[in-house]
């Protein structure tokens, strides 16, 4: 009798441990459970495509005890080669998802990419693009998310995006005339952003000269020009 009790309790004790070295490490079972049936219901609201949760993924450094920080990655029913993420803002403890701007940066480095392409057709072109905040909205379509231009124009300079460019080639005194003008097409094309950083780098992704404006002296000829490329050490 007393070895069974004793048995029992070993393994009570083993399966508590389990428990909790498994939530430590992957999150709470129930609550990433919880979790999914949250997302599940905020995509519903959100919404009006149908979307599935692909994985739930557990951040042990985002993580609090009150917290835990999950991820959903999700993907339309319809178009399985779009990933977007869901989460809890940390801030408002709300869920929120990257839709608007997982397709806003496509968006802006597709035609980033397009108007660098006219003056550097051998050079690689790595785009990085950072959209600060998803805007608030009510259900609506993916495929009736505006364009950021229209979105952006109304926007303050610091709500725009910031888009980071490096451009693979040692920098050559021609170049700032290229910049100047790849900079207006940006400009007219209406690819708002609050700061453009363009470094050029070698093989080794080593910065060798960065041109950066803002968008208020982007729009201004006299600034463009005013404004050089320096080389870095």
């Amino acid at each position: 009798m007393k070895l069974k009790i004793y048995i029992s309790s070993l393994l009570f004790v083993l399966i508590v441990s389990s428990y909790f070295v498994y939530s430590f490490f992957y999150g709470d079972p129930f609550r990433k459970h919880y979790f999914k049936k949250s997302v599940q219901e905020y995509l519903i609201n959100s919404y009006e495509e149908e979307f599935k949760i692909n994985s739930i993924t557990f951040s042990f450094k985002n993580s609090t005890i009150k917290n835990p920080a999950f991820y959903a990655t999700i993907s339309m029913e319809s178009n399985e080669t779009q990933i977007f993420n869901v989460y809890r803002d940390e801030q408002t403890n709300k869920l929120q998802d990257n839709v608007y701007r997982n397709i806003w940066d496509k968006e802006i480095s597709s035609e980033v990419k397009i108007i660098f392409g006219k003056y550097y057709t051998n050079n690689a072109i790595l785009i990085k693009n950072y959209i600060p905040k998803e805007p608030p909205h009510g259900k609506n379509s993916v495929y009736k998310i505006p364009l950021y231009g229209d979105y952006a124009a109304s926007l303050t300079e610091e709500k725009r995006a910031l888009i980071n460019i490096s451009l693979k080639k040692h920098y050559e005194e021609g170049d700032i005339e290229n910049l100047n003008s790849i900079i207006q097409e940006i400009t007219k094309d209406r690819v708002y952003f609050n700061i453009i950083t363009i470094d050029f780098i070698n093989d080794q992704f080593k910065t060798l000269a960065t041109f950066k404006m803002n968008w208020n002296q982007a729009i201004s000829v006299d600034n463009q020009h005013s404004i050089l490329a320096y080389l870095k050490n």
